[in-house]
């Protein structure tokens, strides 16, 4: 099936990109106002919910 070296790249790979990701939202939540910033995020999470094709 899977040879270990490339779950253990996957395994990597997943954590750095949803490590940079929470970080980028911390920054992003520090120079907004927090209720702004997540009636944003959730206005673009019911877009993308709606509407899948636009990613």
């Amino acid at each position: 099936m899977f040879r270990i070296a490339y779950v253990l790249v996957m395994i990597t790979v997943a954590f750095l990109t949803g490590y940079a990701t929470i970080d980028l939202l911390m920054r992003s939540a520090r120079h907004l106002n927090f209720s702004k910033f997540c009636i944003i995020l959730g206005f673009l999470t019911i877009v993308v919910t709606v509407f899948p094709w636009i990613i």
